[in-house]
C-alpha cells in the first residue's frame, strides 16, 4: 500500500510540475509561428488599404475622367439674386446672378433668354441637370457650363430642405 501512495504522490507531482511532452512543444512554437504570420499579414494588409484608399482619393481629385464614366442626372436648389440687362451679342442668352444655400458666394450664368424669362428675383428654383460624370466636381458657373440644364421649376423648399443631389 505504501508503495501504490508513492507512486500515486509521483504521478500527482508529474501531472503538477509538468511533464513537457517534445510533438506538444513543437506544436505550440508551430501555433505561435503562425499567429505571428496572420498578424504581420494583418497589418501589411491594412497598410496597403490605407495606401490604395489615399491613391484613389488623389486620382478621384486629379483625374475624375479615369474613374467616372456614363452619364448622370441629379438636381441643385439655387435662388436668384438678380436678372443682368446685359446686352448679348448672340441676343438669345441672358445672364442671371445666383446663389446657393449656405454657399455665400453669388455667380454668374448664361441662360437661354427662355430659360431666364421662368426666374424672378429672389425665388428658389430646383435646376435639374443632365451630362457626363467625368465633370462631376463642378461647382457654381462651371456646372451650368459642363452639364445641360433639362428643366427648371420654382420651389417652396428652404434651407437645408432644398435638393442638392450630387451627380448619380
Amino acid at each position: 500500500m505504501k508503495k501504490l501512495k508513492v507512486i500515486n504522490w509521483i504521478l500527482i507531482s508529474f501531472l503538477i510540475v509538468g511533464c513537457e511532452n517534445p510533438k506538444l512543444k513543437r506544436a505550440e512554437e508551430k501555433n505561435n509561428d503562425y499567429i505571428e504570420q496572420i498578424t504581420t499579414l494583418t497589418e501589411r494588409l491594412t497598410e496597403i488599404t490605407n495606401e490604395n484608399e489615399e491613391l484613389l482619393e488623389k486620382l478621384e481629385q486629379y483625374e475624375p475622367e479615369i474613374l467616372e464614366d456614363g452619364e448622370c442626372i441629379f438636381t441643385r436648389t439655387y435662388r436668384v439674386i438678380e436678372k443682368m440687362n446685359y446686352q448679348t451679342t448672340d441676343n438669345i442668352s441672358k445672364f442671371v446672378i445666383l446663389d446657393q444655400f449656405q454657399d455665400h458666394q453669388p455667380f454668374i450664368v448664361n441662360l437661354s433668354k427662355d430659360q431666364a424669362s421662368k426666374l424672378t428675383k429672389n425665388k428658389n428654383y430646383e435646376f435639374m441637370f443632365t451630362g457626363n460624370k467625368k465633370a462631376q466636381k463642378s461647382k457654381y458657373s462651371e456646372l451650368f457650363k459642363n452639364f445641360e440644364i433639362t428643366d427648371i421649376k420654382e420651389t417652396d423648399r428652404v434651407g437645408l430642405d432644398q435638393l442638392q443631389e450630387p451627380c448619380r
